[in-house]
């Protein structure tokens, strides 16, 4: 952060004549100031106090517009740095410092929040994605076992079906053997009828040749008798 060491020096560090830029050496502990609101200024038309060589820059008058020697030389840079002031000590960097510091820990204080709260709501979202899928799942598996148990309970009835089928099936073989049975005893008894009558066709026709040949006996023998 710009002026945050010059900010904070030494509280109480004291400088010689040679490294002051105030013109003696002064304490920065007891002279600080808050900011560039405190600082003071020199009047206009004051002259030069001293400072690094007790004598002005060469480059501030070419700076600010004055040339050397004038009266007022360096108003403008008293004004605006503070330079060689008495009870300078760089506090105006300072204040700017502190509070930019300041600043900075708000900044970070508030992403602090903001990751926490991130961290907070992702821990969240997890919890509520894990209850919802272990509800998911609880309801998927009572699904799937009773889908289960249907497949079982139709699996029973079909093989109860399937017994039945087979039994009715064997059944109904058995009556056809019964049927075919009874079918090869009629036809056995139909040809022994026909049998039967053929005998009795041939029983008959022989009577008939027996019959006509005692008749013709018969007669035969009545002609003889006459």
């Amino acid at each position: 952060m710009p002026g945050g060491g010059r900010a904070r020096g030494r509280e109480g560090q004291s400088f010689g004549p040679a490294y002051s830029p105030y013109g003696g050496g002064r304490s920065r502990g007891r002279r600080r100031r808050q900011g560039r609101r405190h600082r003071r200024r020199r009047r206009h038309g004051a002259e030069w106090q001293g400072g690094r060589g007790d004598f002005p820059p060469a480059h501030l008058g070419q700076n600010h517009g004055q040339g050397y020697g004038q009266e007022g030389y360096g108003q403008d840079y008293y004004d605006e740095e503070d330079y060689g002031q008495e009870g300078y000590d760089g506090s105006q960097y300072g204040g700017q410092g502190d509070w930019q510091h300041a600043l900075s820990e708000m900044e970070v204080s508030r992403l602090r929040e903001q990751l926490r709260q991130c961290q907070e709501a992702l821990r969240e979202a997890h919890r509520s994605n894990e209850e919802e899928i272990r509800a998911l799942h609880h309801s998927h598996m009572a699904q799937l076992e009773r889908a289960v148990q249907s497949a079982e309970r139709i699996a029973a009835e079909n093989n109860g079906l399937r017994k039945g089928l087979e039994e009715r099936d064997q059944c109904i073989a058995l009556r056809r053997d019964e049927i075919r049975s009874v079918i090869a005893e009629r036809n056995s008894i139909k040809g022994e009828l026909e049998s039967r009558k053929q005998v009795e066709r041939n029983l008959r026709s022989a009577s008939d040749r027996i019959i006509e040949d005692l008749k013709r006996k018969e007669g035969e023998a009545k002609d003889d008798v006459v």
